[in-house]
């Protein structure tokens, strides 16, 4: 038998339905199991999940184990909100019908010996780009069976070397801008004599690939830092010459008929795409709009994003489209491990569709509750890049694997609607 339970949190959120995917029932037999997956929002001031009765609440439940998430995001958007929601969940059955209990907390901060086993069976870290001591720390615990979001390994290869991202997606039938890899303009570990193996840079060439105008960006750049656009020759050397030791790209610019950009907000198996105009030095700006794109594109934009986050080991991550005048998507910029979560730029919607994000990725991880591997999933794709078949062949391919993820259910029994009360 299937019994309905209610209880109220106070929280701050617009009023709307969210966590739409999560469902929570709990079954009677001689014990009480609380399946805690659909959390609604009822109105401005509360978050409705559901509460036991008197007579349920005297009905003994067995003690859970508990299911340690560490949170790593010191002050930052949305830590707190989302330990909030996690740690009001109540125990639940795992994949193998071991009753848990989730329990979050943000990381301590502390020394550590190398063969230090931690308690955390999953962690989410969005500051480990702050906290440089981390990054070992972290990959030492994923080398160990813990689930790291992101994978740190991803984090900290891709994030660092958009240059080869550009060229693996390519090679899988992603539509990119033509891009081209300079070598850096100067580097303190040369000697002048062994300049003499560079060869002077075919500027022309390249140039009628790309054309004008074009980005010139760093290849390890955040932020937009150190992007710039180039109207012609000229300003194009003048910012290679200012680029010091930076390695370099220089990009075609994809003419499009919006003034707004679109960016995938990734987390776990929750894509949203939001509208986002494209500004430098923080001045960017998220307009909140649930139906700006055509089906056929938003479809598509989110199976190059499902592309993306695969077969680099994202679970967290934003992906950047520009569509042009064929309304055809271009993927722009693709490595954003540690997405903007301020709610005063997102707004309260996307914010809201962030800390969804955040709980169903925590509550998949907890329901599957086993270790993770300690490298992403670039083999396979991989393999799909280097036959020797047309590209929109291999991209059909890579979708197929890509979806393996994405097509993850959790079992009927955390599907249930809460707003039944006959199911059962």
């Amino acid at each position: 038998m299937f019994v309905r339970i209610q209880a109220e949190y106070t929280w701050n959120r617009v009023g709307r339905t969210i966590y739409s995917d999560l469902a929570g029932l709990i079954e009677i037999h001689e014990k009480i199991v609380y399946f805690p997956y659909r959390i609604s929002i009822a109105n401005s001031r509360s978050m409705m999940i559901k509460k036991t009765s008197k007579r349920e609440d005297s009905i003994r439940m067995g003690e859970p184990r508990i299911y340690y998430i560490g949170l790593l995001h010191f002050s930052s958007e949305p830590g707190a909100e989302v330990e909030h929601v996690l740690n009001g969940l109540g125990p639940f059955y795992n994949s193998r019908q071991e009753l848990i209990k989730i329990r979050a907390e943000h990381i301590r901060i502390h020394e550590i010996p190398v063969d230090y086993q931690t308690r955390y069976n999953l962690i989410i870290d969005r500051s480990s780009h702050r906290l440089s001591s981390a990054v070992g720390i972290l990959k030492m615990f994923a080398f160990r069976g813990v689930s790291i979001v992101n994978n740190p390994l991803s984090f900290w290869w891709f994030v660092d070397n958009k240059d080869a991202a550009y060229g693996m997606m390519r090679d899988l039938g992603l539509r990119v801008p033509v891009t081209y890899l300079l070598p850096q303009h100067t580097t303190p570990y040369l000697q002048e004599k062994e300049f003499v193996y560079h060869e002077f840079f075919d500027w022309n060439k390249m140039m009628s690939d790309i054309g004008f105008p074009c980005f010139i960006k760093p290849a390890n750049g955040r932020g937009a830092f150190g992007c710039n656009r180039a109207e012609n020759m000229d300003k194009l050397l003048q910012f290679y010459n200012n680029s010091g030791s930076r390695v370099m790209m220089v990009q075609q610019a994809i003419s499009s008929p919006f003034p707004w950009h679109l960016r995938c907000l990734c987390i776990g198996r929750k894509i949203t795409p939001m509208k986002f105009v494209f500004r430098k030095y923080d001045l960017a700006e998220y307009i909140y709009d649930r139906d700006f794109l055509e089906p056929s594109t938003e479809k598509l934009v989110i199976e190059q994003a499902q592309i993306i986050n695969r077969a680099f080991g994202y679970e967290i991550n934003t992906v950047e489209f520009i569509i042009d005048h064929e309304g055809i998507p271009w993927a722009i910029d693709f490595n954003n491990p540690v997405p903007d979560g301020r709610r005063d730029k997102l707004g309260d919607a996307y914010f809201s569709d962030y800390v969804d994000g955040l709980v169903s990725l925590s509550l998949d991880k907890a329901f599957q509750d086993e270790p993770s591997p300690f490298l992403p999933p670039l083999n396979e794709y991989a393999e799909i890049a280097r036959r020797p078949i047309p590209h929109e062949h291999r991209y059909l391919l890579a979708l197929e694997q890509a979806q393996t993820y994405y097509d993850f259910k959790r079992p009927m029994a955390f599907q249930h609607d809460l707003n039944n009360p006959d199911q059962g």
